[in-house]
């Protein structure tokens, strides 16, 4: 990963364990992919358990960087506000939090 930002240079380490917290957005992720999946299947269309289990497990074994990324970037979304013109005036100081 990057230091730095490359258009705002904005620090993506804030402090040392600063992304612990996208942990918590991992998590959350995983549990609306296991409810999501456990109520259409089992609930809904009466499928065994233990066949959605066994397409579950690896699927969420699968899907563990995209979600350890994703949860990254919901945390680091609550801290730093987006800039859509930064891309356009590189050069302009954003205010650092």
């Amino acid at each position: 990963m990057n230091d730095h930002c490359e258009v705002c240079e904005e620090p993506f380490e804030r402090e040392p364990g600063f992304y612990f917290g996208g942990m918590y957005g991992s998590y959350a992720l995983y549990t609306a992919l296991i409810a999501a999946v456990f109520v259409s299947c089992v609930v809904i269309w009466g499928i065994n358990i233990f066949y959605v289990l066994a397409v579950l497990i690896p699927l969420i074994i699968i899907s563990q960087p995209l979600f350890f990324r994703w949860g990254r970037l919901l945390w680091i979304n609550i801290f730093v506000s987006y800039d859509p013109e930064a891309k356009n005036n590189p050069h302009k100081k954003t205010p650092k939090w």
